[in-house]
């Protein structure tokens, strides 16, 4: 009796070691069967970490697989256009002079414009604002003070935004349109810019994609995998800088200079792009 209990012990114990050595030889191997039922090839790199490959067919990209890169390409370019702020401000004690004074004001720097060939669709009104200005005294009566709001004039402001093409002139078109405004005229910034980036564009979207592609090789050599095939891309961020030259800068203007220096100096355009490449 003795000896068949032994027996059937042993015989468990041996039928135990089979099954854990199947379990272990499984969960070791170099396939596995996802939710999906997809098979996935797993490549150890080092400890931690590893690779996954699906062999599944993918509609698009997906979290789970594939190498994922962001590209950027910048290009630098001269503007090759201005657009400045300006017009005229004017107060009065009467209305009908503070909008008349205004108006002759900035009919002459529209004139000045004109004689820089300045197209009327390069010149557009910003704002035209009347605004009523009142003083505050304080009246006693008594033991008693009031405050009392007293209207004192009107400020009439018209400002337009203008684009300029010839940058060599904008010295110059400044200068003339102060005096031809005279002290009544207002200047609120400049900023360069581009008139069509189309081509500047296509330049720093080509880089974008080569800058992407360059990292997707680096990554999949790093890894020790193959690079597949792009199986998705898109432009995810495109800008161009622009300067604006502003406040302090434009106190300057009314100096004694022979012509008002203005710096174009450069602007950057940029394109990013993301791509998904498949892992072979």
């Amino acid at each position: 009796m003795r000896i068949k209990l032994i027996t059937s012990t042993l015989l468990v114990s041996f039928l135990s070691i089979i099954i854990l050595g199947c379990d272990n030889s499984q969960s070791s191997g170099l396939t596995s069967e996802n939710s999906n039922g997809d098979v996935e090839k797993i490549s150890n790199i080092g400890q931690g970490d590893r690779i996954q490959l699906s062999n599944s067919n993918l509609n698009g990209p997906s979290q789970y697989s594939g190498i994922w890169v962001t590209g950027s390409g910048t290009i630098y370019v001269e503007p090759d256009l201005a657009i400045i702020t300006l017009g005229v401000e004017y107060s009065d004690e009467y209305l009908k002079k503070a909008r008349s004074n205004a108006a002759d004001s900035m009919e002459q720097i529209i004139e000045t414009l004109e004689k820089y060939s300045i197209l009327d669709k390069d010149i557009q009104t910003d704002s035209f604002n009347i605004r009523a200005n009142y003083e505050y005294l304080e009246i006693k009566s008594g033991n008693s003070t009031k405050s009392v709001r007293e209207l004192v004039g009107y400020t009439v402001t018209n400002k337009a935004i203008v684009k300029i093409r010839e940058l060599e002139d904008i010295g110059n078109i400044i200068d003339d349109t102060i005096l031809a405004g005279g002290d009544s005229t207002r200047v609120d910034n400049i900023n360069f810019n581009i008139d069509d980036t189309t081509a500047f564009g296509d330049q720093a979207r080509g880089l974008a994609v080569k800058n992407a592609i360059s990292k997707a090789k680096q990554y999949a050599n790093l890894s020790g995998v193959k690079l597949g095939n792009l199986i998705y891309i898109s432009e995810i961020g495109g800008n161009v800088s622009s300067r604006d030259f502003s406040g302090e800068s434009f106190m300057t203007m009314a100096s004694p200079r022979a012509v008002t220096p203005i710096n174009t100096g450069q602007l950057n355009i940029q394109v990013s792009v993301q791509m998904v490449f498949q892992i072979n």
